[in-house]
């Protein structure tokens, strides 16, 4: 006769052979990968340096936008019609709706080949060479389709029909003929590119929500999920599946999905977050393709995407002569909540116009704005100045800079190492280019004054991982202020096409849509990157309040780890942050404890 313990322990046995059995009869395996790691994952790679998962774990806390990435890989059998389907993330005490739950495709499509060296990743090596990079993140994986044989790209428009354009012409290069393209579930047309009025307004969407996809036996399908946890999400362990089948609903694969929202609340970033941004609107607030002119669906569009990756105060290019449409600007930037102390207004310069009559004018206008933002949530204005002016250049400005700030404003530009040797205090607010100087962090912090960062690397490179560190943790670590990258959006030619022009590609973090914005891997891992630095300024608070009930211990181990981050490695960020979480998880408990 049988104990109860033994009797137990082969129904556990049994379990879990039927649970490895019914894993090994799914035709298709899943890997947790880094979802902006330095390793970018083509279709084609081998499976080799990829480890099988059994389920896939994030964790975040309340409020934060938490990333996981997976590779789907049938071996043998290829799928179409493909769906995924998600329940709600539950524990015992609550849950978390699956609407909250976003799941893109990592996109692979032809871009320019960049040269080497990081400095010069936004420029062309070749204007004739193209490779492959894991880019945009859609959900409906036939909005672009990739021809290898001619390295082209073609985009979804829909003229009301669907057809399809093909985007990517060199300059003086002729337009490819009519083509068909196999997209998954079945083929397309790809149309000369003069043939009708609706190419040229190119009325391109995505998918509100991941559509049906494809599997190609032995090739990589990348997939980024991004849980938005709500901010009153209890902490605790969640869990759900992620169901891939087909059209007969017969499941390909089967992906436990585990979840842990830390029991800490995370603070504002210490740094502050903006960004180069064009969008305006025009008069005639018409739909158009550009990084410039936005209608207001397309503009509140990317102010709501630009808040939610933590980008709350991003540059100003709406002109100020149309003192209506500028505050009507301002008022969408107050309801999407892109709102800040200062206002960065890129579209009215000082310059270097020194006449009586140019200095009036620019303390007019000072005056107005000063009085005018303030109904918005805004406090002060900032006003620009030369871009990335060297030794004269600086001096001409000098008397327009003096004129700002005897207005109650305040100024910035774009600059190099030396810039405040010639203009002093009267620099408030210096965008640093290239690497991180902390010699020039020294001389603007000793004035006053606070230095930003932007080309480090400049918007172009299609580099994930070298935009979360070094605009998040590598920003706090070099004692600088804020980063403000150029740019959300900037064409060269046409914002979808990479190759219109012979030495720059795109500066392209996002790419616009008719009535909303297409992400990719760097503005995720941008985003990351602030979060990154949230955590370990939620845990510098924390060590730096003096009325904090810390044991001498914790408190001397937090310390230790700040100054260890301080002083030495800050990557993988990933794994940084999860050494930071864990001090802080340390720390919250035992000030539940106390208190």
């Amino acid at each position: 006769m049988r104990t109860p313990c033994c009797h137990s322990s082969i129904i556990l046995i049994l379990a879990l052979l039927l649970q490895s059995e019914a894993k090994a009869a799914y035709p298709a395996n899943f890997y947790q990968i880094d979802p902006f790691s330095d390793f970018p994952i083509l279709a084609d790679q081998g499976s080799e340096n990829f480890k099988i998962s059994d389920s896939i774990y994030a964790e975040g806390c309340a409020g934060e936008r938490i990333h996981v990435s997976i590779i789907v890989r049938p071996e043998t059998q290829s799928f179409q019609g493909l769906k995924m389907d998600i329940g709600p993330l539950k524990n015992a005490a609550s849950e978390i709706n699956e609407k909250l739950v976003d799941t893109r495709i990592v996109k692979i499509w032809y871009q320019s080949k960049p040269m080497p060296g990081r400095k010069n990743y936004h420029r062309r090596a070749d204007p004739r060479e193209r490779i492959l990079i894991p880019e945009l993140l859609l959900h409906d994986e036939s909005l672009v389709l990739v021809d290898k044989s001619s390295q082209h790209n073609s985009v979804k428009l829909h003229c009301p029909a669907v057809k399809y354009k093909n985007i990517s012409i060199e300059l003086g290069e002729e337009q490819i003929r009519t083509t068909s393209l196999r997209f998954p579930g079945g083929n397309a047309t790809v149309e000369p590119n003069s043939e009708s009025q609706c190419f040229d307004e190119f009325p391109v969407r995505d998918l509100a929500n991941l559509s049906q996809f494809e599997l190609i036996a032995g090739e990589n399908k990348q997939f980024l999920i991004t849980i938005a946890a709500p901010e009153d999400a209890v902490p605790g362990e969640y869990q759900t599946n992620l169901r891939v089948s087909d059209a007969s609903e017969k499941t390909i694969i089967l992906i436990p999905l585990k979840l842990k929202i830390f029991d800490f609340k995370l603070e504002k970033s210490s740094l502050s977050y903006s960004i180069y941004y064009r969008g305006q609107l025009p008069a005639d607030d018409k739909v158009k393709i550009s990084s410039d002119k936005k209608s207001e669906t397309q503009l509140t569009a990317e102010l709501k995407d630009l808040v939610s990756h933590g980008v709350t105060n991003p540059t100003v290019y709406q002109k100020i002569d149309d003192k209506t449409l500028f505050e009507r600007y301002l008022r969408l930037r107050q309801i999407t909540g892109a709102v800040g102390s200062e206002l960065f207004i890129v579209s009215r310069q000082s310059g270097p116009e020194n006449t009586e009559v140019a200095l009036a004018g620019l303390e007019a206008d000072v005056l107005w704005l000063k009085k005018v933002i303030t109904n918005y949530g805004f406090t002060v204005p900032y006003i620009y100045g030369k871009d990335e002016a060297h030794d004269d250049g600086i001096d001409q400005q000098l008397a327009s800079w003096k004129m700002v700030q005897q207005a109650g404003g305040k100024n910035f530009s774009s600059g190099y190492q030396g810039h405040f040797e010639r203009s002093g205090s009267l620099t408030d607010l210096l965008i640093f280019h290239g690497d991180n100087d902390t010699q020039e962090r020294d001389k603007a912090h000793s004035l006053g004054s606070k230095i930003f960062s932007y080309h480090n690397p400049q918007v172009g490179a299609d580099i994930p991982q070298l935009f979360r560190l070094n605009y998040g943790l590598q920003l706090w670590k070099n004692g600088f202020d804020g980063a403000m990258p150029y740019a959300y959006q900037h064409p060269e030619g046409f914002i979808w096409n990479d190759f219109d022009d012979a030495i720059y590609k795109d500066h392209a973090l996002t790419y616009p849509t008719v009535d909303g914005v297409i992400s990719t891997l760097s503005w995720e891992a941008f985003g990351a990157g602030i979060d990154d630095v949230r955590y370990v300024s939620t845990l510098e608070s924390i060590v730096n309040n003096e009325n904090s009930s810390l044991s001498a211990p914790v408190l001397k181990e937090a310390n230790e780890l700040l100054n260890a981050l301080r002083s030495g490695s800050i990557t993988p960020p990933a794994e940084i942050r999860r050494n930071i979480a864990q001090m802080l998880l340390k720390v919250h408990e035992e000030l539940k404890s106390t208190n």
